[in-house]
């Protein structure tokens, strides 16, 4: 489901992907760029998403790095999982959106993806996102408050 229904939004969100696409050199070297391309449709430029359905990226992403099975499950998401960018790309773009939307989420113990993490659980789509979702929520907000 994606956020923009106005027509004068989708047509400027078209001109834009257009104009970006048309550089894919661009696209391929920033993990901002390919959020722009293939994660800001549903998520929003500032990340806010339309929740319930698309989730705001600054209030849960980095939560799920706290819960056992999150970090994989922001791969194995289908928007992520069926993404057309490579592994090492995917990677990049999970990174930069971790550090843009939830820096003051992460722990000094972060650890980045790499593109072998992304390959070894992408293939591992998920189908069921929303109950997977708050079953995670759920377990996070069951943890002590000194794991998080």
């Amino acid at each position: 489901v994606c956020a923009i229904t106005s027509f004068a939004g989708r047509v400027a969100c078209l001109v834009v992907a257009t104009v970006l696409l048309s550089n894919t050199a661009l696209a391929s070297q920033s993990p901002r760029i390919n959020y722009m391309i293939h994660c800001m449709g549903c998520h929003l430029i500032d990340g806010t998403g339309s929740p319930p359905d698309v989730p705001s990226l600054p209030q849960h992403l980095g939560q799920f790095l706290l819960v056992e099975g999150g970090r994989e499950y922001l791969i194995q998401v289908p928007g992520t999982a069926y993404s057309p960018l490579s592994d090492a790309e995917t990677a990049e773009v999970l990174n930069w959106m971790l550090e843009t939307f939830a820096r003051n989420q992460l722990s000094d113990h972060f650890v980045p993806y790499t593109a072998n993490e992304v390959a070894q659980h992408r293939s591992q789509a998920l189908t069921d996102v929303n109950t997977i979702r708050d079953q995670l929520l759920s377990n996070l907000e069951q943890q002590e408050p000194a794991e998080h």
